[in-house]
């Protein structure tokens, strides 16, 4: 059966009933609800799980800081690191480094061959995409050697952009705006979007809520994801819950967040340019 890790949306990593956490690492993660700082994570006392999330770009001039961060992550009881940029699996090479590897490219993640020619370069891990259906996650499991990580639940990223969208629009038009989080409106749909210091990401308008596949996905990968971001505490620890108990409250949870939607789980995703 897979493992439980969450996103947490709080540092009280206590209050969580779960098998693991994925947190951000500060000023090195982007779609967290906070990050941790390196020192902060050496700090983290727990015997659940640790995956620690590098997923932005990486520019040249961030190599140095990130070979030095590399190394002292590798010092520290954490099971793996998730990454996104390229340099970091070959800064392992280089480096030597012990700990186990994490592909996610978000959109990318999405098929058993490249998952493969990762597995074969010794990137044990990888973690699905959001994009796929049910099948797809069924197929890939049976055709992969990889561990597999899989998201279950939360805001899914849609879009990023280096570009400070928002910050960019509101300095145009001498606009003022400290919400920290806006929303776009486009056909009857709402979608968050957040100006981070590496950029701009949209989210989708629905929540992602696997919980009536849970049973079947749980049987085929190694690991599911909770994500807290942008959902209140008290609808995440009623969602923790449910997840946790395999107690299917769906209609309950509409009535907290009428936006869950099973997404791409059930129907093939196809992107038009109109």
């Amino acid at each position: 059966m897979a493992k439980l890790l969450v996103i947490p949306n709080d540092k009280n990593l206590d209050k969580y009933k779960c098998d693991g956490f994925i947190l951000g690492l500060q000023d090195y993660s982007i779609n967290f609800p906070f990050s941790f700082s390196l020192e902060e994570i050496r700090n983290i006392k727990t015997d659940k799980e640790l995956f620690i999330s590098i997923n932005k770009n990486i520019f040249e001039e961030e190599l140095a800081k990130l070979e030095i961060i590399l190394q002292e992550l590798d010092k520290i009881a954490i099971k793996a690191i998730i990454f996104y940029d390229l340099a970091i699996p070959n800064l392992k090479e280089k480096l030597s480094l012990k700990k186990e590897l994490v592909w996610h490219q978000e959109h990318m993640t999405n098929n058993y061959l490249t998952a493969n020619v990762f597995n074969s370069k010794g990137v044990k891990y990888t973690y699905l995409s959001s994009d796929i259906t049910l099948f797809e996650i069924e197929e890939i499991s049976k055709k992969t050697k990889s561990t597999l990580i899989v998201p279950i639940f939360g805001y899914v990223p849609i879009f990023t952009s280096r570009r400070n969208l928002v910050n960019n629009y509101l300095t145009f038009f001498g606009l003022k705006d400290n919400m920290g989080i806006n929303y776009l409106e486009k056909e009857d749909k709402i979608y968050p979007i957040i100006d981070y210091k590496d950029g701009c990401t949209v989210y989708s308008s629905n929540i992602l809520c696997g919980i009536d596949e849970y049973d079947e996905i749980r049987k085929i990968v190694d690991y599911v994801v909770l994500d807290s971001f942008l959902i209140t505490d008290d609808i995440f620890m009623f969602v923790l819950d449910m997840f946790n108990n395999n107690i299917n409250k769906k209609v309950e949870l509409q009535q907290k967040l009428p936006n869950i939607d099973t997404n791409f789980l059930h129907k093939t995703t196809i992107y038009k340019v109109k």
